[in-house]
């Protein structure tokens, strides 16, 4: 007998009885083994609170009330399996256990996977939200340095009629600060520069005509203000714009001078 119940715990014959997973005619076979043999009764026992366990452990919102209620359900079920009914009974338990460990188990992973995709694309939305606080920050620090500068009344503001040789709409304005050596081009009155060509801006001393290149306006169509700051200019009594092909030129091309003004 000792030998007979070590053979089916090592078989594995008991488990899948729990599970109730065997062919009938082993079921019958097994559990007239088991009625016949305590090692093999505190075997399956054993077996079923090892699957309860892990049921429990696995879906910790199932309540021990549940499998209670699973069992006095298929207690009430007329269905009966031609083995002994109290062995039977243990099975089907044990089964039922192992059918909400299943569930807990899947329950349990989409639930992590649904929490891991809501954290991460609450962390996209977050950080795409810091970096549109953090532009429109620029954008206003960007536009308050601008206002205190040209709103400052030690600065010149230069107007630059347009070249009428060139163009008799054009217009621009420079916020000039001589003692910073730094200016503001309000370039809203411009056209758009075909393509390939740039503005280019020009500091003049105008005895002997000196022009200096202070800027080259790459980013005139990117722009939506059309206010480009400028540093390092030297000392000037005349500000122009012409137009010159992409990287500028060395001298200004006059047939292109599409604005001047005096200071």
């Amino acid at each position: 007998m000792i030998m007979e119940a070590n053979e089916y715990i090592e078989s594995g014959q008991l488990e899948l009885f729990v599970y109730g997973v065997l062919p009938e005619n082993e079921m019958i076979e097994v559990a007239e083994a088991i009625e016949k043999n305590p090692i093999l009764k505190e075997e399956v026992e054993q077996i079923e609170k090892t699957a309860l366990h892990l049921a429990r452990a696995v879906s910790p919102g199932s309540k021990p009330e549940n499998f209670v209620n699973i069992y006095q359900g298929l207690k009430e079920q007329k269905q009966v399996v031609s083995i002994s009914g109290k062995q039977n009974w243990s099975a089907i338990t044990a089964w039922a256990a192992v059918a909400v460990l299943v569930f807990g188990i899947f329950w349990m992973f989409q639930q992590q996977t649904s929490l891991s995709e809501d954290l991460e694309q609450a962390q996209i939305e977050k950080q795409e939200i810091e970096n549109r606080l953090l532009d429109a920050k620029d954008d206003l620090d960007g536009q308050a340095q601008i206002l205190a500068f040209i709103r400052n009344n030690t600065i010149d503001v230069i107007d630059l009629p347009p070249n009428e040789a060139v163009t008799n709409s054009a217009y621009a304005k420079v916020f000039y600060a001589a003692d910073s050596q730094k200016a503001y081009l309000d370039l809203q009155g411009l056209p758009d520069p075909p393509e390939g060509m740039v503005y280019q801006a020009w500091s003049l001393l105008m005895n002997p005509l000196t022009p200096s290149s202070i800027g080259v306006i790459d980013d005139f169509a990117s722009s939506e203000s059309k206010l480009f700051e400028l540093n390092n200019i030297p000392t000037s009594e005349a500000f122009g714009i012409t137009l010159e092909p992409a990287g500028g030129s060395e001298t200004p091309t006059l047939s292109n001078l599409y604005v001047l003004g005096t200071v």
